[in-house]
């Protein structure tokens, strides 16, 4: 049996060791670059400028999009990570929202033109991903694109011998001690969930992210 309900203990407790770590956010600055240009050549091209983050964290790609003048709202459900980006907001005096919240039950009360999964989506497991993107389609405005980047397909050999010992080929999730932290669908199977969700998939592509890790990019439309 895997307990899928602890998204908020697992995702604290991550922020929290961070802090205490002295790190300056959970990504790196390069990763952080590519990710912001990306999203950004994507908001551009559909003149998308009220955007969602979802699984915004400490709040490093929020601010960057909000600094190149995009009306921007960040949501994660970690208050440690809510905490941090509202910080570092004050002290670049950068205008934009954070909401402490769940995805899988998200209910706002407005719509935006642009829901971005910011690494997000490969950390919601099982039944939990079709109420997810259901809440994405919900709240999208007629025309409304959505950018994701998840985590997909198998893990290269050449991932850390402690990550072997988490994966579970059937479920094909990372379990700890019973607990699932992340989802790897096989892209075609991930592509299904967001189409029926009612979104069309208007671009898609695979590629290797650091260390041979599969990353599949999604631009799909309501």
């Amino acid at each position: 049996m895997i307990d899928r309900t602890r998204y908020l203990k697992i995702h604290d407790e991550a922020y929290k060791r961070l802090r205490q770590n002295k790190q300056s956010s959970w990504s790196k600055v390069e990763d952080v670059a590519e990710r912001v240009s990306f999203y950004q050549s994507a908001l551009e091209k559909f003149a998308a400028k009220s955007i969602l983050i979802l699984g915004c964290g400490d709040g490093e790609t929020s601010l960057a999009l909000a600094q190149a003048h995009f009306e921007v709202t960040g949501l994660d459900i970690s208050p440690t990570a809510i905490q941090w980006a509202k910080e570092k907001s004050a002290q670049l005096d950068v205008k934009l929202q954070f909401i402490e919240g769940n995805v899988v039950t998200l209910s706002l009360q407005r719509s935006f033109d642009a829901i971005i999964d910011d690494h997000c989506l490969h950390c919601i497991i099982g039944a939990d991903r079709a109420l997810t993107l259901g809440a994405v389609f919900s709240n999208l405005l007629p025309g409304g694109i959505f950018i994701s980047r998840t985590q997909c397909g198998d893990p290269p050999a050449t991932a850390p011998a402690e990550f072997f010992k988490t994966w579970d080929p059937e479920t094909r999730c990372q379990i700890y001690g019973g607990i699932a932290g992340r989802y790897f669908g096989k892209p075609e199977s991930i592509l299904e969930e967001v189409t029926r969700s009612g979104l069309r998939v208007v671009q898609q592509r695979t590629f290797l992210y650091p260390e041979g890790w599969e990353m599949l990019e999604i631009t799909g439309l309501k």
